[in-house]
């Protein structure tokens, strides 16, 4: 197999323009707006085929009670802005989606009682009950399942919106509606 070629540009063209990247501000989420955020940030893990594997993270363990999980993260991840992908990413981006106010149907996160560091690449998901299906719905492809850099959606939501920055493939550059 070649090795994957560097550079260039990625244009995704969408049949409706989708309303943004900022999770809390996103109203919408579907096969349009999942191309252009995949391409940009990453979820902990994904769906090939019926097969759930890893990505930002490297290991879901559950525990014997099924209260919590532990999920591991891959080391050496940066955000296109140079920040560290780690435990506390990852527990901002679920405390944040979680949050009362955040305008976020979380129906899906409704079993998560709290999300916690363990350690630097170490996250905890602690459960209000016992819930079998916590990995998958890690692993959908849901807008609030993709990880964007803390920094950037501290310093500038508003601007995250239209101007994401991940751990994925490609830096987003710009967005030209129409």
């Amino acid at each position: 197999m070649a090795a994957a070629k560097r550079g260039g540009t990625l244009t995704i063209a969408s049949e409706a323009e989708f309303s943004g990247f900022n999770h809390t501000r996103a109203r919408i989420f579907n096969q349009n707006t999942s191309g252009p955020a995949l391409a940009v940030m990453e979820t902990l893990f994904a769906y090939e085929g019926k097969e759930i594997v890893p990505r930002l993270a490297t290991d879901f363990t559950e525990a014997p009670d099924h209260l919590s999980a532990t999920v591991k993260l891959r080391e050496g991840v940066k955000f296109h802005d140079g920040t560290p992908f780690n435990a506390d990413a990852v527990v901002f981006h679920y405390e944040r989606l979680m949050a009362k106010d955040s305008g976020v149907n979380t129906s899906m996160l409704s079993p998560v009682k709290a999300v916690e560091k363990v350690d630097e690449y170490t996250v905890r998901f602690s459960l209000k009950e016992p819930w079998p299906a916590l990995q998958s719905a890690l692993a959908l492809e849901a807008l609030t399942n993709f990880i964007g850099s803390p920094t950037a959606l501290k310093q500038d939501p508003d601007g995250f919106h239209r101007q994401p920055v991940g751990t994925g493939p490609f830096v987003f550059k710009s967005w030209q509606a129409g």
